[in-house]
């Protein structure tokens, strides 16, 4: 026998025209063949109808505060900063509270060792890119980590491409 596992993505189409969008969720799915939003005493669900398993039901939760800080890279050459989140694309972004920030602390190879917990913002979705900052939170830092990014989980992650 054969097992479809996989993710399904919920996205945001942004623009049209461009084809331009943003993925909000990743849900687990046996090779969903359709989705469908139910609203039930004011709470919302994600029905996933399955081509190789039953039908599933999660509960939407949507924009969330950052609630874990993964170094999956620690960089090179940094000095001690801050973490903050800004959206993207101006004007598309799905909330955000505009209020994360994590302070973190680097080694003597500015490699970044750790981070401290300073606002879990609100209201975040994928949409938001991640900046490393000086310790004034507005001026980026731009040492060796190229990529950064929001997870749908509400968690970000640092690497290098």
């Amino acid at each position: 026998g054969k097992e479809v596992k996989t993710e399904s993505s919920i996205i945001r189409i942004d623009d049209v025209a461009s084809g331009q969008w943003t993925k909000l969720q990743g849900i687990p799915s046996m090779g969903a063949r359709d989705m469908r939003h139910v609203a039930i005493s004011g709470t919302s669900y994600i029905v996933v109808l399955n081509y190789a398993g039953p039908p599933q039901i999660y509960k939407w939760v949507g924009a969330a505060k950052v609630t874990e800080v993964f170094i999956e890279d620690p960089g090179a050459n940094y000095v001690t900063g801050k973490i903050r989140l800004k959206c993207t694309s101006a004007g598309t972004c799905s909330g955000g509270s505009n209020t994360f920030y994590h302070t973190f602390a680097v080694d003597a190879l500015g490699a970044i060792t750790s981070t401290t917990q300073g606002s879990q913002g609100g209201a975040y979705l994928p949409d938001h890119e991640v900046l490393i900052t000086y310790p004034d939170g507005t001026s980026p830092m731009d040492r060796s980590i190229t990529t950064a990014a929001l997870r749908a989980s509400a968690a970000f992650v640092c690497g290098r491409t």
